[in-house]
């Protein structure tokens, strides 16, 4: 069943209310908060806003800091509103002229990227677990042809190993799941993230790896979602477990973001896109941050940070 896109709707009138609840009833969840107050904690991040008021550039503001990438809809309530911004679209007060620049944008900027995460989250995911089905279908039938104490031994060896292997996915669509759905932005966020990996829980993913952490406190650091934490520190765990060759990482905090380098497995081999990776990105993604990875040498490092064209076009995730 298709999940209907939600869409925040922000009016100081009426009847602007209703007929935003007329032309968008079958296409998608339209919630309506108020421009007076500030936007409630629990929000989770829309796919797209619409603002039918007078003076919308401080409502404006406050979203943008809030969802950095939100696509935002004004209405022309006041017949001449001065331009809002190149990533703000402006229509006329036109029912039609409305429903179509919501729709378009809904399309465009949310649906279609929601599908190619989708699509790329299922492509990663298949790939990982391949070998592990393959070998999972192999060995019993090996050991059914001939049955004895070394079959039996590489059965109970393979079993084991490759349950671990699920065990390690499952642990991620976990976090990722139960990743927060809302969060204030803060200049802690790097530092508090690096903490988290220095100290994790008991019950933290992966074999003991060290993580080494150095605070760059010469310019102010980005502000990020500080209620992801514990879902970025697990998913970030997750990907160096099974990439790194060493028992320890470094982790640097500075006006860029984070970045965590580790030596890597077959440094001198192309590595398929991270899952862990892919999943913390869009888990990220509304607060205007991404991770990416990339090898120097036998080196890899992983970089969280606010998303701009070039960390976007440099990753693989």
């Amino acid at each position: 069943m298709e999940v209907a896109p939600l869409v925040a709707a922000f009016s100081d009138s009426a009847r602007l209310r209703e007929t935003l609840r007329v032309l968008f009833q079958h296409d998608c969840e339209l919630r309506f908060l108020s421009a007076d107050a500030p936007l409630p904690a629990d929000v989770p991040a829309p796919d797209l806003a619409v603002i039918a008021m007078r003076g919308p550039t401080p409502l404006l503001r406050s979203l943008q800091r809030r969802w950095p990438t939100l696509p935002i809809v004004t209405v022309d309530v006041a017949n001449g509103t001065d331009a809002l911004g190149p990533d703000v679209l402006t229509v006329p007060l036109e029912p039609h002229a409305i429903r179509t620049a919501v729709l378009q944008r809904l399309d465009s900027d949310g649906r279609t990227a929601l599908r190619s995460a989708l699509q790329r989250v299922g492509e990663l995911l298949r790939a990982e677990l391949a070998p592990a089905f393959a070998a999972l279908r192999t060995v019993p039938a090996l050991h059914a042809a001939h049955p004895g104490p070394d079959t039996k031994a590489l059965l109970a060896t393979v079993m084991h190993e490759q349950g671990q292997v699920m065990d390690h996915w499952l642990y991620c669509v976990e976090q990722f799941q139960n990743r927060a759905r809302s969060a204030d932005l803060s200049p802690h966020f790097g530092v508090t993230l690096c903490q988290r990996l220095e100290h994790p829980d008991s019950g933290a993913e992966g074999r003991g790896i060290l993580y080494v952490c150095t605070i760059d406190m010469g310019l102010p650091h980005p502000r990020g979602p500080m209620t992801l934490v514990p879902s970025v520190a697990a998913l970030l765990r997750a990907h160096v477990a099974r990439r790194s060759a060493a028992a320890a990482a470094a982790v640097r905090v500075s006006a860029d973001g984070l970045t965590l380098s580790y030596s890597a497995h077959h440094p001198h081999t192309p590595r398929p896109a991270s899952w862990p990776l892919l999943l913390l990105s869009s888990a990220l993604q509304p607060w205007g941050w991404h991770a990416f990875s990339t090898s120097r040498g036998t080196e890899d490092v992983v970089t969280v940070g606010p998303a701009s064209a070039a960390t976007m076009a440099m990753g693989d995730t």
